[in-house]
């Protein structure tokens, strides 16, 4: 009923898929119970450092403290400064709640590297990528909002957005 427009009954569609973690029940019900956003730098600290620890993430941050971490690599070169990079792209918070997503929109994201105003994590990690791969980026609030944030970003809260580059020109 919703495909995109152009696609037909006969069109292969793939899906990637992440296993990102197997819980036990109450362990669980104990995630799910607790939705709560960190306060201070320190509760981001934990919560993080917990987050890290129950995705079995296995990179390491960049100096910076992005973790950047590649899902299904992508084609070609690396972006430069000044190319527009199309992407569709799923964020939200260390909770699973979302606060964007493209997918659902249908409206792809176009971004001028090193141009456009963004957050200092996301543009880190946009340099990293190629045409045609799907990443993940753990964003700590000093790379993104910090301790002010934002009208819908609460202060010191790591952002993790999930991305599918379409194309890089």
């Amino acid at each position: 009923q919703n495909a995109p427009v152009g696609l037909k009954q006969s069109d292969e569609i793939y899906f990637y898929v992440r296993l990102k973690n197997v819980i036990d029940y109450d362990h669980f019900i104990e995630e799910k119970n607790s939705k709560e956003l960190p306060n201070t730098k320190e509760e981001e600290t934990k919560l993080l450092e917990r987050y890290i620890k129950m995705s079995n993430i296995e990179v390491p941050p960049t100096n910076s403290g992005l973790y950047f971490i590649e899902d299904l690599a992508g084609q070609g070169e690396l972006p430069q400064r000044g190319q527009i990079m199309t992407l569709n792209y799923l964020g939200y918070f260390i909770n699973g709640e979302s606060f964007s997503n493209t997918y659902e929109t249908r409206r792809p994201f176009n971004v001028k590297l090193g141009e456009d105003d963004l957050i200092s994590g996301f543009q880190e990690g946009l340099m990293k990528m190629k045409a045609k791969g799907h990443y993940t980026l753990v964003i700590p609030s000093h790379l993104a909002y910090g301790e002010e944030g934002t009208k819908t970003i609460p202060p010191n809260t790591t952002l993790i957005f999930e991305i599918d580059v379409i194309s890089i020109q």
